[in-house]
């Protein structure tokens, strides 16, 4: 288990607390009898969800199935059946068996590619607004603060990026998509930035934050068939977000970095997996394809590693962009002295991290990514193009 999701697992166990503490709250967290009770309770949360969805003038999600499982440890959520399993009472169940437990997996529903970061949580406190159940929202949303993201990334910022990459993904149009994930990017490397000055100020450098890890499961953004497609975009968002990655077995590939620039490559990679893959579905539907004459899944391999690094070079745009800016800031005496080397020391620290882990995990080469013997122009064109849109081509301001 991530310490992310442990964090998560406390934040949740206060929040339940809390929540049983305030008679003020609009309901308690009634408990159910066996797991079949849950699914009217399913049902009728995700009529209110549906509900919401069409006066955004969204698409309605489906309800998702319940069912028993036979373990009595774990309640979960299964992306690929969109099943919530819950354990029996005559397992030894019990504890499971409430409207907190059930609404946790039923957020893991409403976004499936997002583990327990940044925009799991919000989905969850939006899901309980959506009931409208608000003293429950922010019960929720002050425990989330309090346990995961004190000491790592401020609250407020972590929900602004997470929304502005949620707005990326629903925008109408490509210039408006390209104006979120913008802004997205540059929130971040400004904190980062802020946040390295003030590591190189710390008087106590005992208690000084240093790089960690983090995994991500390509299975939750694909699954097998698009695995090495996944990992191209993964690379590429390491590299624009100024932080390492390496892949192992067949699904899992390992973040190096410090904390507040893994939690923004978390939320970046889980928004733009299924955009990439919906873009190069709609690439392979479209005449441009069917005029090309190449097999689709050679164009398929083309269109997204060139969409990748599309994005990986805008990434890195903005993040210099971003040092730039901060640069010029300290040189008008519009910030702190010492950015260069705050930056310059953080980096090396990130060297000196990741070249110890690589020794201690037996790490040898680099991967090269999927290859294909059947190169489409065409499709590596239209990934480019769509790459550009997806990400950072347009520097329009958004409201702060």
């Amino acid at each position: 288990m991530s310490s992310q999701t442990e964090l998560v697992y406390a934040a949740e166990d206060a929040w339940i607390a809390a929540w049983a503490a305030d008679p003020s709250a609009e309901s308690a967290n009634l408990r159910f009898g066996e797991w079949r009770d849950a699914v009217p309770f399913v049902e009728a949360a995700m009529a209110r969800v549906n509900a919401a969805r069409r006066a955004r003038g969204e698409e309605p999600l489906s309800t998702p199935r319940v069912r028993a499982r036979k373990g009595a440890l774990k309640a979960e959520y299964d992306a690929a059946t969109r099943t919530i399993a819950l354990p029996t009472f005559e397992s030894g169940g019990v504890w499971a068996l409430n409207q907190a437990t059930v609404l946790h997996e039923l957020a893991h529903h409403l976004a499936p590619e997002a583990g327990h970061g940044p925009l799991f949580r919000s989905t969850f406190v939006e899901l309980l607004e959506t009931l409208g159940w608000e003293r429950v929202a922010d019960h929720l949303q002050a425990a989330f603060a309090q346990r995961v993201d004190s000491g790592r990334c401020e609250e407020s910022l972590l929900d602004k990026i997470s929304k502005l990459l949620a707005h990326a993904e629903k925008a109408g149009t490509t210039a408006e998509r390209d104006t979120y994930l913008a802004k997205a990017e540059t929130l971040a490397t400004e904190h980062s930035i802020d946040l390295a000055r003030a590591r190189a100020k710390q008087a106590d450098r005992s208690q000084a934050v240093t790089p960690t890890t983090r995994e991500v499961d390509l299975r939750l953004a694909g699954g097998s068939r698009l695995r090495n497609l996944l990992v191209v975009l993964a690379f590429q968002i390491a590299h624009g977000q100024g932080v390492e990655a390496t892949v192992r077995g067949n699904y899992l590939v390992t973040f190096y970095g410090f904390a507040e620039d893994l939690d923004v490559a978390d939320a970046l990679f889980a928004h733009l997996a299924p955009m990439m893959m919906r873009d190069s579905d709609a690439y392979l539907a479209s005449p441009q394809h069917k005029r090309s004459g190449f097999h689709g899944a050679s164009a398929r391999i083309s269109y997204c590693r060139s969409w990748a690094q599309e994005v990986g070079r805008r990434l890195v745009e903005a993040r210099e962009a971003a040092q730039d800016a901060a640069f010029v800031a300290e040189l008008e005496g519009a910030s702190g002295a010492g950015t260069a080397l705050a930056l310059r020391e953080k980096q090396l620290q990130l060297d000196d991290y990741v070249a110890y882990e690589f020794k201690q995990r037996g790490v040898r080469g680099s991967w090269t990514g999927p290859q294909t013997s059947d190169w489409s122009a065409p499709a590596a064109n239209a990934g480019k193009r769509d790459g550009a849109r997806a990400s950072l081509s347009d520097r329009k301001a958004l409201p702060a």
